[in-house]
């Protein structure tokens, strides 16, 4: 498994994530800028992030997938290349809502992160 720089994993697709709030829309934020937030707030929290890469599997080995798990002392967010943005998003917010409750607290969260993170 190799690990990289998630900054390397790239984006694909750009999505946008606009809502309704007291009766007015609130612009929507693309894919890459919510994933940008996410991914800043887990550095804030010291979760360790790590990027794997695209590279083939061994017969009979399941494919690699973004998840969140512990290393020893650690929390390891990691991302999978081969995974769509949402993914990416689903994971961040994981690991973000069972592990870095104090740095959510503390600071100033946008709206579209915050209602991710209440979801």
């Amino acid at each position: 498994m190799e690990a990289s720089d998630p900054a390397e994993v790239g984006i694909v697709s750009v999505r946008t994530f606009g809502r309704w709030s007291a009766g007015r829309y609130v612009r929507p934020v693309e894919t890459p800028d919510l994933l940008e937030a996410l991914l800043e707030l887990c550095r804030e929290a010291k979760l360790e992030i790590r990027s794997i890469g695209l590279h083939s599997q061994p017969a009979g080995e399941p494919a690699p997938t973004s998840a969140v798990c512990r290393v020893r002392d650690s929390v390891w967010v990691v991302l999978c290349a081969a995974d769509p943005p949402e993914r990416h998003i689903e994971v961040l917010v994981e690991a973000l809502r069972d592990h870095a409750g104090a740095v959510l607290e503390e600071r100033f969260l946008p709206p579209a992160v915050r209602d991710l993170l209440a979801g």
